[in-house]
């Protein structure tokens, strides 16, 4: 059964006025050797909130959070900022590159917003 399938199973709460595709990340999957990612921006069914990943403190982007904006950049993924969504990022590349999933295994990364905040962090991504 595939992820689409699976996933209707599931009541899902209307969160945005208009439904968001659920969109393969392709290339950040290859980049990261599995598992398939997929990223959704409305839906938050099954959200597992884990710590450890935010690095030193509120609005301070450490160095896992610049590598996971980054690398997202060169491939595929939305906007990423360094306080929020950067750091889900970073903690779904920690737990992927930990092996918490196997190749075979179904992923999506809710996009949580934060664009604008990138703004104010622009130092980091200027060479």
């Amino acid at each position: 059964m595939d992820l689409a399938a699976r996933l209707s199973r599931f009541r899902r709460p209307g969160l945005a006025h208009l439904p968001t595709p659920l969109e393969p990340m392709k290339r950040l999957t290859a980049h990261l050797g599995g598992p398939r990612l997929w990223v959704k921006r409305e839906d938050c069914i099954g959200v597992e909130g884990l710590a450890g990943h935010a690095g030193p403190a509120y609005g301070v982007p450490h160095a896992a959070t610049v590598e996971a904006i980054e690398i997202g950049a060169r491939l595929e993924t939305p906007v990423l900022d360094p306080v929020y969504s950067g750091k889900g990022l970073t903690g779904l590349i920690a737990l992927i590159r930990a092996g918490r999933w196997t190749e075979d295994q179904d992923v999506v990364f809710v996009h949580t917003g934060g664009a604008p905040a990138l703004f104010a962090y622009r130092h980091l991504f200027q060479e």
